[in-house]
């Protein structure tokens, strides 16, 4: 029986701020997480927590004795500046590519999503009903990564508002909305967020009546969450290019109306 697999696979990169775990089932099946590399007030060691979230064991639990074959690791902390020191990269180049990157990746690219759906209602409904497919009319993609990302849109309405949250660590669009801001990734906001999610759009100057729904969406390592704000009132007459204009990114995760 040698050579077939009986139990679980792990293969772990640890860096310096994510880690990112890919899993292979008894039966073949691969499933990717994604992590915290440090974060001592859940867990102590990212890659044991990153095993037991995928198996479903409690954190505070041991791993059953045969359930996983093997483990590989590697990590990349301080690989830049190793390649840098041996003359092997640029830094200068490191930074180029960083911003071509960041350039590709911002809150304009989902903001041509959201103007599209508030001028075509047909753009809309394939939009919340498979925005993965929706996403190409508009030249937008979520792959580019190990696994395509599964993105799901929710629409705000009179009744229902929607905010993004990953209270694991800070799962985030980034190809859609470019780099999540500093309030999105700190612990007070992805804990309160979601035990009191009224109080938290208060703060970012967004007071909602009574009677409109509040749901909060986790995001995790495969899927991703953006909100489809309501279009604003008097806007009949802008094309898209004027309506994407009035998009933010605060509006896209939720904490603002638009």
């Amino acid at each position: 029986m040698s050579g077939i697999q009986q139990g679980w696979q792990f293969w772990v990169d640890r860096g310096g701020t994510f880690t990112d775990l890919v899993a292979r089932a008894p039966d073949g099946a691969l499933s990717t997480h994604k992590l915290l590399s440090e974060n001592p007030g859940r867990y102590q060691d990212a890659a044991v927590a990153g095993i037991k979230t995928i198996l479903g064991i409690p954190l505070g639990q041991p791993v059953p004795p045969g359930l996983v074959d093997q483990v590989r690791m590697g990590t990349t902390v301080a690989t830049n500046a190793l390649l840098e020191r041996k003359g092997l990269i640029d830094a200068k180049e490191l930074d180029r590519a960083l911003e071509a990157y960041l350039a590709r990746s911002s809150p304009a690219a989902a903001a041509r999503m959201v103007a599209r759906a508030w001028v075509d209602d047909g753009f809309r409904r394939r939009l919340l009903d498979d925005a993965n497919t929706a996403l190409a009319e508009v030249g937008l993609s979520m792959g580019g990564g190990l696994q395509e990302q599964r993105l799901k849109v929710v629409e705000n309405t009179a009744t229902a508002h929607n905010v993004v949250v990953c209270t694991l660590c800070s799962c985030y669009p980034i190809a859609l909305l470019g780099p999540s801001p500093t309030w999105y990734k700190s612990e007070a906001y992805r804990s309160r967020v979601v035990r009191d999610p009224r109080s938290v759009l208060a703060e970012f100057g967004t007071s909602l009546p009574d009677a409109v729904e509040i749901t909060v969406w986790d995001a995790s390592a495969e899927s991703r969450y953006a909100v489809l704000p309501q279009r604003p009132k008097g806007t009949g007459g802008l094309n898209e290019e004027q309506l994407a204009a009035l998009v933010t990114r605060n509006g896209l995760i939720g904490v603002e109306t638009r």
